[in-house]
């Protein structure tokens, strides 16, 4: 059965929802989600969608992203499953 798009947004969304109530992180994760959006450029989304870049290039800016805006455990990790599922050019849904 193959899965649509919106339904894999949901999945990753409400695992890290979980994830940030079981830290106690809510209010963080609400502000790093909206900061990492904003962020967001057409640049760095054909960056994460691009064949050609491996996955470790991508996982070398998820670790610049997470470092230059301090971002949480949490949220961290999820960038990270994502990159590791190629699900980071899914990101804005």
């Amino acid at each position: 059965m193959k899965v649509s798009t919106g339904q894999l947004a949901r999945r990753y969304a409400t695992a890290l929802y979980e994830s940030a109530v079981e830290a106690k992180q809510i209010d963080v994760l609400a502000n790093e989600a909206g900061a990492l959006l904003s962020l967001l450029t057409p640049e760095i989304e054909i960056f994460f969608a691009s064949p050609a870049r491996n996955a470790t290039d991508k996982q070398n800016l998820i670790e610049t992203l997470i470092e230059k805006m301090k971002l949480s455990s949490v949220t961290g990790r999820t960038l990270f499953l994502m990159a590791q599922n190629n699900r980071l050019p899914h990101l804005r849904l």
